[in-house]
């Protein structure tokens, strides 16, 4: 009997069973062919792919189509945009946690954008203009009451988003507000292959109606430095945006912008263009990664 040939993505994977949905509508468990993982080439969360169905609700991975991009933690593919959700308060924001993720994003090919939530609790505004400053999008929340959620959900619509943030932030009712049912979403089939609908311990992505998919993603909050980034410090400054204007005017052509005379990044932070937490982000994290090995992405 011929098997139909479909195309999809990867919804999820636990321990080598893949639930893919198909552009048709439907989901499978899924196995994949060894050949992928014997060429370094392994089925992950967002890829899209071709494959059989064996008519029972299973099916077989037969072609990975090529990436966009590829996080290793998460293990996520072919993501659109990184949102980083961040509080004022309760917890209080570590702006340098925060701002190493936007150099992951831009890093690895996805648009960082910032949700400043809960913003009653504290001064979500202060926060949020450092970001806006450096020509990043910027949301405010409060996804208790679902305000401003509207209007984040129609930015990531057509888009794959994966969210991140530290513990506290509101990140998963942020989430339940612009999916309701995320939860639900996972059905049978996650149950198929040990899915548990409570857990945050493996990254799944879940369709939005208006268009796109979300991912709730713990493992950004405990990225390794190197491993994530896998950048030399000389080129750190990429990854911070509101340099670009700057760097290329410092006095000496290899101008760290750290701590160097003429530096005119540090002319910009100085005059208040450039918000002083970002600088010194950039300072610890250009120190930490002259002593740290360098990964591939």
């Amino acid at each position: 009997m011929e098997q139909n040939t479909l195309k999809g993505y990867i919804v999820s994977e636990k321990r080598g069973l893949f639930a893919c949905a198909s552009d048709e509508g439907g989901q499978y468990a899924c196995r994949a062919a060894t050949r992928f993982r014997n060429q370094n080439n392994a089925p992950v969360v967002g890829d899209r792919i071709d494959f059989t169905d064996n008519g029972d609700g299973t099916g077989f991975i037969t072609v990975i189509s090529e990436r966009k991009n590829c996080f290793l933690r998460p293990h996520i593919a072919n993501v659109d945009l990184l949102v980083i959700v961040v509080t004022p308060a309760d917890p209080a924001p570590d702006l340098y946690v925060i701002d190493k993720l936007s150099c992951v994003a831009i890093r690895g090919g996805a648009k960082p954008v910032f949700v400043v939530n809960k913003n009653d609790v504290g001064d979500g505004n202060s926060l949020a203009e450092i970001y806006r400053r450096c020509g990043f999008d910027v949301f405010m929340t409060r996804a208790d009451i679902a305000q401003g959620v509207d209007g984040l959900k129609a930015y990531i619509s057509g888009k794959t988003s994966v969210f991140c943030g530290a513990s506290g932030v509101g990140k998963s009712s942020l989430l339940n507000a612009i999916c309701p049912a995320a939860r639900a979403e996972t059905g049978d089939i996650s149950h198929r292959i040990g899915r548990g609908r409570n857990t945050t311990r493996h990254t799944e992505l879940f369709p939005l109606d208006c268009g796109g998919r979300i991912a709730d993603s713990p493992g950004f909050s405990l990225l390794d430095i190197g491993e994530a980034l896998n950048v030399p410090c000389d080129e750190l400054a990429e990854l911070f945006p509101e340099f670009e204007e700057y760097r290329y005017s410092c006095r000496y052509r290899s101008c760290t912008h750290t701590k160097d005379d003429g530096c005119a990044v540090r002319h910009a932070v100085s005059d208040g263009i450039i918000p002083q937490s970002r600088h010194e982000s950039y300072v610890r994290l250009y120190n930490e990664l002259k002593n740290t090995k360098r990964y591939q992405l």
